[in-house]
């Protein structure tokens, strides 16, 4: 695979950020509201982490992948929509297709 050096880290790197989040992260005696609050400031932890590295043309594409697997993760993304909107429409008839101006 084609990635740069630049993007490559640490697996100690991001255990180290995951502690970091643990100690951060809001504590409350409710384990469902402590893990949400860990999961919101570990996604912002990495989020500021990864665009600290990166190069600025690459930042938003970065947000929208994230966006993205937030939203998946939740189950409010339309994955055919999503795949739509990627990969855009399929042409079954190319007699019908309209002409590329």
């Amino acid at each position: 695979s084609k990635i740069d050096p630049m993007y490559q880290f640490s697996l100690d790197a991001y255990i180290n950020l995951f502690n970091w989040s643990m100690d951060k992260s809001l504590k409350t005696p409710n384990l469902v509201s402590r893990i949400e609050n860990i999961n919101e400031y570990h996604t912002q932890a990495t989020y500021r982490y990864a665009c600290r590295g990166l190069f600025e043309r690459h930042k938003l594409l970065f947000s929208f992948h994230m966006n993205a697997k937030i939203l998946e993760a939740a189950g409010k993304l339309n994955s055919q929509e999503f795949n739509f909107f990627l990969r855009g429409g399929l042409v079954l008839d190319r007699a019908l297709q309209v002409p590329n101006p």
